[in-house]
Formats: C-alpha cells, sequence, structure tokens
C-alpha cells in the first residue's frame, strides 16, 4: 500500500512539476511576442480552404507600428506575387507588383484569395491575443494544466524548441448576432478567433464581405480546439504552429531563418526597393 501511495504522490508531484513549467514557458514565450516590433521570416503555409488544403511559402519582413509589410510569395499559386503595405500611405492600400500599379485594400477579395488572414496579421499580434485569452480563459476555470501542457522537447529548423499544447475542451460553436457596423473580420479580431471558420460553420456565408447587421451567425467558441506550438528556446518565439478545430487541421504555419527586431531601413518598405520586383 505505501508503495502505491508513493507511486501516487510521485505521479502527483511530476504532474505539477509540468504544469509549473508550462506556465513558466507560456509567460516567457507572451514577453517576448509582446516585445517583437520587427520580423523578418519565410513561412510555409498550410491552410484548409473548402476541404482542401492550400500551401503557400511567403518571404515575410513586417514591422509591429506603424504597421508595414512587404510579402514575397515564393511557393504556391500566388508564386511571384508581391505586395507592400505601409499604414498611411497609398491611401492606406497595398500596392502588388502583379496588378501594374493598381492599389487595393489590405481586404480585398484578389489579395484575400485562397488564405485565412489578411496582409494585417501579418506577424504574431493575432497568436499573442489568442494565446493571452487561452490562459485568461484557463486560470479562470482554475484548469490552466488541463489546458496547456508542455511534451517535451523537439527540433525544427536546427533550433531546440519546447513542444507546447493547448487543449480547449470547451470547443464549440455559438450563436452571434452581427450588430451594425460589423464585419467578419471585425468579429474575428474581437473574439481572437479565425474567420474562415466563421464562414465553414455559415452555409450562407459565401465570402469575408458576407453578413449583415441582425444576422444570426455561428462562431467558434475559441480559436482552436487544439493548438500544437514548437517554441524556440533561444527566442521563446513559436516557429511551428499546428491549429486543429473539431474536423483536424485547418492551419499550419512553420517560420524559417526568423529574425526577431531585425533593424529596418525606409528601403525595406519601399517599392523602390531594387532588391524587389515591383
Amino acid at each position: 500500500m505505501r508503495k502505491y501511495f508513493l507511486l501516487a504522490i510521485s505521479i502527483f508531484t511530476l504532474n505539477l512539476c509540468l504544469a509549473q513549467d508550462a506556465a513558466s514557458v507560456v509567460d516567457k514565450m507572451i514577453n517576448a511576442l509582446s516585445a517583437g516590433k520587427t520580423f523578418e521570416y519565410t513561412m510555409a503555409q498550410t491552410e484548409r480552404i473548402n476541404g482542401t488544403m492550400h500551401k503557400n511559402k511567403i518571404f515575410t519582413k513586417v514591422q509591429e507600428s506603424p504597421k508595414k509589410v512587404f510579402i514575397d510569395n515564393i511557393e504556391g499559386a500566388n508564386k511571384g506575387v508581391q505586395v507592400m503595405y505601409a499604414t498611411g500611405e497609398r491611401d492606406n492600400k497595398a500596392y502588388v507588383n502583379k496588378l501594374f500599379g493598381v492599389k487595393l485594400s489590405p481586404f480585398n477579395g484578389m489579395i484575400r484569395k485562397n488564405q485565412h488572414h489578411t496582409l494585417l496579421e501579418s506577424g504574431f499580434g493575432l497568436l499573442l491575443r489568442s494565446i493571452k485569452d487561452a490562459k485568461k480563459r484557463a486560470l479562470a476555470e482554475n484548469a490552466f494544466d488541463k489546458v496547456f501542457s508542455l511534451e517535451g522537447s523537439v527540433t525544427f529548423d536546427g533550433k531546440s524548441c519546447y513542444k507546447l499544447v493547448l487543449n480547449d475542451p470547451t470547443f464549440s460553436y455559438v450563436n452571434y448576432t452581427i450588430a451594425a457596423g460589423e464585419t467578419l473580420y471585425s468579429i474575428s479580431m474581437k473574439k481572437n478567433i479565425c474567420e474562415q471558420l466563421i464562414l465553414e460553420a455559415n452555409s450562407n456565408l459565401n465570402s469575408f464581405d458576407d453578413g449583415k447587421a441582425g444576422n444570426v451567425i455561428k462562431i467558434p467558441s475559441s480559436y482552436a480546439k487544439k493548438t500544437i506550438l514548437y517554441i524556440d528556446k533561444a527566442t521563446m518565439y513559436p516557429i511551428y504552429q499546428e491549429m486543429h478545430d473539431d474536423k483536424g487541421l485547418f492551419e499550419k504555419y512553420e517560420f524559417y531563418g526568423m529574425k526577431v527586431n531585425p533593424a529596418f531601413s525606409a528601403m525595406d518598405f519601399s517599392t523602390d526597393n531594387p532588391a524587389y520586383n515591383f
């Protein structure tokens, strides 16, 4: 009996330590993400759209505030397309090299084709908000160790990483009434959820522009049912992200050559940069 009692104590202590480790990793990741001002990376993107996985590889430079983004699609359906966006410039519209100087809203369907997110979500802001939201809700229910778990170490892109897994047992779809002035995008930002999942949950919505004030729609209760993150131990940045809903994988983002807080010049976000193809 004493042996089993000691075993139970050991298992309890191990679980407690793992929960504490997960909490420490989450806090360090949140602090690191909050301190990020500029980024440069190549992202391998896999996104589920209408049941089909769409893959792209995108070289990206991001300045968080004021928001500036340069995107170069190097693989996938949009290969060769480069996009430049800078807050306050070109009437807050994006310049697309393949459209002969046409300026488009970041929310334009041509730019967003086969994309879950707008170029404004480049970087880590959306992930940071969703992680903070998940932590807040888990702590409110005294269920942090049920939601967040640290599952050892992995190597990704030559970097030693923590493997952090989030499981949301409360993930579901709930009714939401669209208020005046709201869009699917503004709802997704307010609720820290994926806009694409709203589309998939409502057969009467055919595009991100659909939905009118007073419409009752289904929205996910949180960003994902399950999230898997590989967090670079050196920078505490999640350089591998995998999100699942009730149907399975719906997003995967892999970051290569990650640079955090690189020093950009004005030419990094200029269409006059001779290294770009504008």
